[in-house]
């Protein structure tokens, strides 16, 4: 049986669909050139745009979060405290791609547990530094000498 060459037939074949690509973008073009043309168009589109990019943020700034929490806390007990399920959220997480908005709004929900949680946490951390910090310089200052360095060790 004789070789067959088919370097021809998929040249062709890349030339067709490059030409269909760019008639498509051709198309695509025109419309978007007829919608930019009406100036109440043009205001909706520009909408769009801010609107789709503010949810593209608060989206990667969600997943940004969500998945920090699911690294610093690898078990099961911190999402059991803030009343989630880790198996639920880290498949969501893997399949960030294609998700529906209640997956993203659930999402969202889990994410706004979570810095409520550290917020909480943070609060409850600096003020026992405040207090240790408090007793610290209390501590110091009945123990002060004056007219003494205070680096310098006193004679015996």
């Amino acid at each position: 049986m004789a070789k067959t060459n088919f370097t021809k037939v998929e040249e062709s074949l890349k030339s067709g669909m490059e030409k269909i690509k760019i008639s498509n973008l051709g198309k695509m073009a025109d419309i978007a050139q007829e919608a930019a043309s009406k100036p109440e168009m043009k205001g909706l589109m520009e909408k769009a745009a801010l609107v789709a990019s503010k949810m593209s943020i608060e989206r990667k700034a969600t997943l940004h979060i969500i998945e920090q929490a699911l690294n610093d806390y690898p078990d099961d007990a911190f999402f059991q405290l803030i009343d989630c399920n880790r198996q639920q959220i880290v498949e969501l997480i893997n399949r960030k791609e294609s998700l529906k908005r209640n997956e993203w709004e659930t999402l969202r929900q889990v994410k706004i547990k979570i810095t409520d949680f550290k917020n909480t946490k943070l609060q409850k951390n600096s003020e026992k530094a405040n207090e240790k910090l408090i007793d610290s310089e209390r501590q110091r200052h009945k123990n002060k000498r004056f007219n003494v360095r205070e680096k310098w060790l006193p004679l015996k």
